[in-house]
C-alpha cells in the first residue's frame, strides 16, 4: 500500500508573483503539473512549510477523515453553495474555521484562520488530484484579485502581442482559440483570464489554467483527434463523461450530441499546442457562431468578474443564480442566502484563503467508491444543532489521558462511564477533525457502516497479520507512512490508527459495539503512556485501606474472589478487579493503580454474599449490566435459579458488572490509588473444607506480569509501546520486599472469611 508524497510551488507571472505550494499525494502534485503546465510555472520544492510564508495546500487520501468532516458540517448550520459545479456544504465554526465537504464526490476542505494553508481530504485519488489542482487555482486568483486583476469570461491567444476573444458562451470562443493555435498562435487562456488595467494604459492578461472542451468532431478537423486518444490512454479528465470515454476508445468521431457533458475535456499541453504565460492586449475579436448574438461588453476594462460555478467559497460563497439585491460585493444580503426554515447564529468571519487550514492528522488509503446518500446515523440525526461531543480520561495522579469524541452521545456517555469511579473523567471539547496529534492521544468512534466497509476493503486487499482481540478475529495491514488499519472478520468493526499512535479511529454499525469498543481502546491509549512512564501491568487484584494496599495473586478467580470477600466485609476499599497497575517510586515504595474493566462475578459468589436478591431485583427492573454477559445469566436471574450456569468448556457464565455498579449494586466501597503494604497470594481449591495460611517467601513467581505483546485478551494489534526496559525487573525486586503470605480457601466462604481478614490484618501490621 503506497502513500507517497511530494511538493510543487505554482506561480502565476504577475508582478508581485501570486504563489501557492501543493504538498501530500504524488497524484495531486502531477495533477497540478498537467493542469497549469506551459500557463503558469510549476516547479518542485522539497518542503512546503507555513513558515515560508506561501500558502500550501495538502492533499490527502483519507476516506474516514471525509465522514468525519461531513459529519461536523451537517450537524451545524451550514450553507449550500455550488464549488465546480457541485453541491457543496459549507461551515463556519466560532473560531473562524471553515470547513466544506461534497459529498457526491467524496470530498472535505478545512481552512484554519490561524495558519496560511489548507487542506484536502478524498476518497479517491481521481478526485484528490483535481480539487487540489483548482483549489491551488483559486489561493492564486484570490492573491490576484487582491492586486486588482479581474476574472474575465473569455479567451486570449499570443503571438508577441495577446488577442483577447470575449463572447457569449456558444459564441465560438474555444474554437477560435483552437483555430489560431494551429495557426501558430500561442494559447494565452480559453474560457476565462484575469485582465488588469495598468497605470501605464496598458491591459495585461494572465492565463486561467483550465481544461479545454471541445467536440470530438473539431478536433478531428483540426487534426488533433489522435492527442485527444493519447490522453484518454495516459488517464481521462475525472470530469469528462462516460459518453467521451466510451467514443476515445472506441476510435468514434462523430457529434455525440450537444453540450458540455458529450465534449471532450483536454489540456492545451495534452493536444501539443503552445501555450502564452501571459501578454498586453492589442485587440479584442468577437466571434459569433450559431445565431449567438456578440457579447455586449466590448472594453475589458470595464468586465466584471464573472460568476463561476467555482468561485473559491473560502473566500465568500460564489454569485447566486436567482435573481436578488446585490451588494457591492457581488453578494446578496444574508438574508436572502438562508436555507428556508434555518436561524442564523452569530458566527466568525469568512475565512481568507490566505489563512487556511491546518494539516490533517490521520492519513488513510483510497476508499473505492463516493460516498452515497446513508452511511450511517451520524448523518441522519437532524432533530437538532448536535454537536460532538467528547470526555477526557484520567489515571487518577498521572499525566496518562485520552479525549474520546464521536457524534453519537451514548458513545460518548459509554466512555464517560465505563472507568468511573477508577479514573478520572471529564466532558471536554471534542477533538476536531484537524487536531494535531501532537496535542493529546484521541479516539473518534461513529457509527458508519460505509467506513467499515472501506477500511475492510483496504484490509482485504493488503493484509499483513492476523490477530484476536477482545476474542474476536482481527485483520491488520499497515501502509509505508506507519499508518495502520483493522478490519474484525465478522465486518462488524474496523479500527485505523495514525503514524503517532495518538489518533485513533473506530467505525462500527451499531452503537453498542461502537461505544465498547470505544472504552476499551480509550484505557488502552492509557495503558500505553502509563507503561511508557515505567508502570506495569499485573494480573492481581488490590483492596485498599487508609491510603495503603494489599495486593492480591492468584489463579481462576481466586484473587478476585478474595478481593471481593475483603471488600465486602468493610475491611478495605476495592482498588481493582482482576488487573492492576503496579510501579516502583523513587522512594522504593509501589504505587498501585486500578485496570478499570467489567467485574465478571459468579452467581455462586454473588449468592454467598447474600447479594443475589439485589442483584436479580436491580437487572430485573430494567438495569443494564455489561454488554459482555451471556444471555443465560440473564435468563438464570429473571427465573431466580441460583445454579451456576455453564458453558459448553464447562467455565462458569458469571455476572458482568459496571465498576460503578460494584458500588450501586453490590455496595462496596471503590479506591482510585494506594500503595502497596502487603503481597497475598491465594488458592481456590473446590474440595477444600478448611483454609490454610502460611508466609509465602516465592510468592513474588506467582505474579504475572501482562505485557502487550503476550495480553490474549487485548493483544496489541496496532503495535503500541511495551514501556521503558527494566521496568518488569525492578517491580519485581520491589514486590520482593514486601511482606508475604499465602491462604488456601474453599468455596464454603461464609466459613472462611474470617481467615481471609485475619490474613490481611497480618499483612496491614507487618507493612
Amino acid at each position: 500500500m503506497h502513500n507517497t508524497a511530494s511538493t510543487v510551488r505554482i506561480t502565476a507571472a504577475a508582478l508581485p508573483p501570486a504563489q501557492v505550494a501543493v504538498t501530500g499525494r504524488t497524484s495531486a502534485a502531477a495533477q497540478c503539473l498537467r493542469h497549469f503546465h506551459g500557463m503558469w510555472h510549476v516547479d518542485p520544492t522539497p518542503t512546503a512549510s507555513t513558515g515560508t510564508g506561501i500558502p500550501v495546500i495538502h492533499a490527502e487520501l483519507n476516506p474516514y477523515q471525509v465522514h468525519i468532516i461531513e459529519g461536523v458540517v451537517t450537524r451545524h448550520e451550514h450553507e449550500e453553495v455550488r464549488y465546480a459545479d457541485t453541491r457543496t456544504l459549507l461551515m463556519h465554526d466560532a473560531d473562524g474555521r471553515t470547513y466544506a465537504v461534497q459529498p457526491d464526490r467524496g470530498l472535505a476542505y478545512r481552512a484554519d484562520p490561524g495558519r496560511r494553508n489548507l487542506t484536502i481530504v478524498a476518497e479517491h485519488d481521481a478526485a484528490l488530484g483535481l480539487a487540489a489542482a483548482r483549489l491551488a487555482r483559486d489561493v492564486i486568483r484570490a492573491q490576484l484579485q487582491s492586486e486588482g486583476w479581474a476574472l474575465l469570461r473569455g479567451a486570449a491567444v499570443a503571438d508577441g502581442r495577446a488577442l483577447l476573444i470575449t463572447g457569449a458562451p456558444g459564441a465560438g470562443t474555444t474554437t477560435a482559440v483552437l483555430y489560431l493555435a494551429r495557426a501558430g498562435w500561442q494559447v494565452l487562456s480559453d474560457g476565462h483570464l484575469f485582465v488588469r488595467h495598468d497605470d501605464d494604459g496598458l491591459v495585461r492578461l494572465l492565463p486561467w489554467p483550465a481544461s479545454i472542451a471541445v467536440d470530438l468532431p473539431l478536433l478531428d478537423s483540426l487534426g488533433l483527434y489522435d492527442h485527444a486518444r493519447r490522453a484518454f490512454r495516459d488517464g481521462p479528465h475525472p470530469d469528462q463523461s462516460d459518453a467521451v470515454n466510451a467514443a476515445l476508445r472506441n476510435g468514434a468521431r462523430q457529434p455525440l450530441a450537444v453540450g458540455e457533458a458529450v465534449r471532450a475535456r483536454l489540456f492545451p499541453a495534452q493536444l501539443d499546442l503552445s501555450t502564452a504565460t501571459g501578454g498586453t492586449a492589442a485587440a479584442v475579436l468577437l466571434p459569433h457562431m450559431g445565431g449567438h448574438a456578440p457579447a455586449p461588453q466590448t472594453d475589458p476594462r470595464s468586465a466584471p468578474d464573472a460568476p463561476l460555478g467555482h468561485a473559491g467559497f473560502f473566500t465568500a460563497p460564489p454569485l447566486p443564480s436567482p435573481p436578488g439585491p446585490v451588494r457591492h460585493d457581488g453578494r446578496r444580503p444574508a438574508a436572502d442566502r438562508r436555507r428556508p426554515g434555518r436561524t442564523r447564529r452569530p458566527r466568525a468571519s469568512p475565512v481568507a484563503l490566505r489563512t487556511p487550514a491546518r494539516p490533517a492528522s490521520h492519513r488513510r488509503p483510497p476508499g473505492q467508491h463516493r460516498r452515497g446518500p446513508d452511511h450511517g446515523q451520524a448523518r441522519h440525526h437532524r432533530d437538532g444543532p448536535l454537536m460532538l461531543t467528547a470526555t477526557r480520561i484520567t489515571a487518577p495522579g498521572t499525566t496518562a489521558r485520552v479525549v474520546v469524541g464521536s457524534s453519537h452521545p451514548d458513545i460518548v456517555g459509554w466512555a464517560r462511564r465505563y472507568p468511573r469511579p477508577w479514573w478520572d473523567t471529564e466532558p471536554c471539547p471534542c477533538p476536531y477533525p484537524d487536531q494535531s496529534p501532537a496535542s493529546e492521544p484521541a479516539v473518534v468512534a461513529h457509527v458508519a457502516p460505509e467506513t467499515v466497509a472501506e477500511i475492510t476493503r483496504i484490509v482485504a486487499g493488503h493484509p499483513d497479520r492476523e490477530v484476536r482481540y477482545t476474542g474476536n478475529g482481527l485483520t491488520v495491514t499497515r501502509d509505508l507512512d506507519g499508518y495502520a488499519y483493522a478490519a474484525q472478520d465478522d465486518g462488524r468493526l474496523a479500527y485505523s490508527i495514525d503514524a503517532t499512535r495518538h489518533s485513533l479511529a473506530i467505525a462500527g454499525h451499531e452503537p453498542v459495539p461502537v461505544a465498547l469498543a470505544a472504552a476499551r481502546l480509550a484505557r488502552d491509549m492509557v495503558r500505553t503512556q502509563l507503561v511508557g512512564a515505567g508502570w506495569v501491568l499485573v494480573r492481581a487484584s488490590a483492596v485498599e485501606r487508609q491510603g495503603r494496599a494489599l495486593l492480591i495473586a492468584g489463579r481462576r478467580g481466586a484473587d478476585t474472589t478474595a478481593a471481593l470477600v475483603l471488600a465486602h466485609a468493610r475491611w478495605g476499599r476495592l482498588l481493582s478487579y482482576g488487573r492492576v497497575f503496579v510501579h516502583r517510586d523513587q522512594e522504593g515504595g509501589v504505587r498501585l493503580l486500578p485496570w478499570p474493566a467489567a467485574a465478571a462475578v459468579s452467581l455462586a459468589l454473588i449468592d454467598t454474599l447474600d447479594l443475589y436478591d439485589v442483584v436479580r431485583r436491580n437487572f430485573c427492573v430494567g438495569e443494564r449490566v455489561h454488554p459482555t454477559q451471556a444471555p443465560r445469566v440473564g435468563d438464570a436471574l429473571r427465573a431466580g435459579r441460583h445454579v451456576p450456569e455453564r458453558n459448553g468448556t464447562g467455565d462458569e457464565l458469571r455476572v458482568h458488572l459496571y465498576p460503578d455498579q460494584l458500588h450501586s449494586w453490590l455496595g462496596l466501597s471503590l479506591a482510585h490509588h494506594g500503595t502497596a503494604t502487603g503481597v497475598l497470594t491465594t488458592c481456590l481449591e473446590p474440595d477444600r473444607h478448611t483454609p490454610s495460611a502460611a508466609t509465602d517467601h516465592s510468592a513474588p513467581a506467582a505474579f504475572e506480569f501482562i505485557t502487550r505483546k503476550g495480553d490474549e485478551l487485548y493483544s496489541d494489534f496496532f503495535s503500541l509501546t511495551d514501556g521503558p526496559r527494566g521496568a518488569h525487573v525492578a517491580t519485581r525486586e520491589a514486590l520482593n520486599e514486601l511482606p508475604y503470605r499465602s491462604l488456601t480457601f474453599g468455596p464454603n466462604l461464609a466459613h472462611h472469611a474470617a481467615a481471609l481478614i485475619a490474613v490481611a490484618d497480618a499483612l496491614w501490621e507487618a507493612g
